[in-house]
């Protein structure tokens, strides 16, 4: 991980966070300044905060570009940037890049939590104000759970796959020049628990709901996240069960955001229902690369009105209200665009990307519930689609269902809910599908991504 380990720098675009500390072996005695006061640990978190929406990783890759293009929900011609991606031709120049700056940038960011976590050990807890020496740790170790499982999630064998003892990933918890060694995916999952379980116990009884912050309530979604993942669904339903307590903090969007006359006004990304969710300045300018008429034609992500009334179910169930369809794909001309990620100057909800949403939740939960609570499950499914504007044309009956059945709305569900957000092509490793929709090949063979070179020529995997 040599190229990890030098020149881990990040470069801070927030108005708040002017200074941040650049993690280098060559500047580590500068740490000990850095860090003598409260505010050099908060420029910290605020400096891995931005990373984390550079276009390197959530940004762009990490959310509606490299990962959600695995997911086949674009329509992409061959001059496209991101058509080989979609190919899952993972030899490919540009495809073994876009993977590793996904790797190099994560653990960048994970490398400058942990310099920061060390010091927590060598300063006076009276340094911070209220709360904050505890809060500061929890979202540190959360964020370096949080990004290590994603990392996990593309470069990992799916538990359901046999990958419990089969090698994963690093799991770096110090930062050190020396080589972190490989942890099986069993390890990595265990890792990831350990440090999302002592974040809860960090943040004990504070009540921390900053959605642009990895607040208590992001680590619990997390945690329910990795449980499903290993296929612990009671402890992933107990989860969220304990998350959904506070649902005066993260509440289903109102229709009057969706149903105003001004779209400027329309909550397209139903921002209230935000667990964790990233501020993105100037977003509008990353948009307008891949999504409006004027993108350069081989950088333009793009569903083909076939493709959303097949998703959305518009000609076969007369879905065509749904919030998520009607408001989030607009014609130009004689095309339709995706337009989920339109900002406007006037609008509240401008440069908001959620990594972490309230129906996600439901739809564990409803999961979790199929197996021994059928009509429980698809309660849950009734009540996203009564959020969404889709409940009145047909609620689901669960006497009416078999299991198989109710397990396909939870996939329809899945997609329309993280359309755009690259979180479908977990849902299809997780259950280790032997198909997606759109894809050329069987996707068995290519749900684990390789390592990029660097790692394997520097770590020598």
């Amino acid at each position: 991980m040599k190229k990890i380990l030098v020149g881990l720098a990040l470069t801070a675009t927030l108005s708040s966070c002017e200074k941040w500390f650049d993690v280098r072996p060559s500047s580590i005695a500068l740490a000990t300044q850095h860090f003598e006061r409260e505010s050099g640990f908060n420029e910290q978190l605020i400096g891995v905060y931005t990373k984390m929406a550079s276009s390197s990783l959530y940004g762009v890759n990490m959310s509606f570009g490299f990962a959600e293009v695995l997911s086949q929900n674009y329509d992409l011609n061959s001059g496209n940037i991101y058509y080989p991606t979609a190919q899952y031709q993972y030899n490919n120049a540009d495809v073994k890049s876009k993977i590793e700056t996904i790797w190099t940038n994560s653990y960048n960011a994970i490398a400058n939590l942990n310099v920061m976590l060390e010091h927590f050990d060598k300063v006076s807890p009276t340094i911070f104000s209220g709360d904050n020496f505890s809060i500061y740790q929890a979202e540190a170790l959360g964020l370096r759970a949080f990004l290590h499982f994603d990392l996990l999630r593309l470069f990992g064998t799916s538990t359901a796959a046999g990958g419990a003892n089969i090698a994963g990933i690093p799991y770096v918890s110090t930062y050190s020049n020396a080589i972190t060694p490989m942890s099986t995916n069993a390890e990595v999952i265990s890792k990831v628990k350990t440090d999302l379980l002592k974040a809860l116990e960090l943040y004990g009884n504070i009540d921390s709901n900053n959605q642009n912050r990895f607040n208590r309530y992001a680590v619990l979604a997390t945690l329910a996240r990795v449980y499903q993942w290993e296929g612990d669904l009671d402890k992933a339903k107990a989860t969220v069960e304990e998350l959904l307590q506070k649902d005066d903090l993260f509440y289903w969007v109102h229709y009057t955001t969706m149903e105003s006359q001004h779209e400027y006004e329309w909550d397209k990304v139903f921002s209230t229902e935000a667990i964790f969710r990233l501020s993105i300045k100037d977003l509008d300018d990353v948009v307008n690369e891949y999504f409006v008429t004027s993108a350069k034609a081989s950088q333009l992500l793009n569903i083909s009105t076939t493709k959303m009334d097949q998703i959305f179910e518009v000609t076969s169930k007369g879905y065509g209200g749904d919030y998520r369809f009607r408001n989030n794909y607009q014609f130009f001309g004689s095309t339709q665009y995706f337009s989920k990620f339109y900002q406007f100057e006037n609008s509240r909800y401008k440069d908001l990307l959620p990594l972490i949403r309230l129906g996600e939740m439901y739809l564990i939960l409803a999961e979790a519930e199929l197996k021994t609570d059928k009509e429980a499950a698809v309660e849950r499914l009734n009540t996203i689609r009564e959020h969404r504007g889709t409940l009145g044309n047909t609620p689901l009956e669960a006497a009416n269902m078999t299991e198989a059945q109710v397990q396909d709305e939870i996939y329809k569900e899945y997609r329309k809910e993280t359309i755009g957000e690259g979180q479908l092509f977990y849902y299809y490793k997780r259950l280790n599908k032997e198909n997606i929709p759109g894809a050329a090949v069987n996707p068995r063979s290519i749900y684990k991504l390789p390592l990029p070179d660097n790692e394997i020529e520097f770590g020598n995997r």
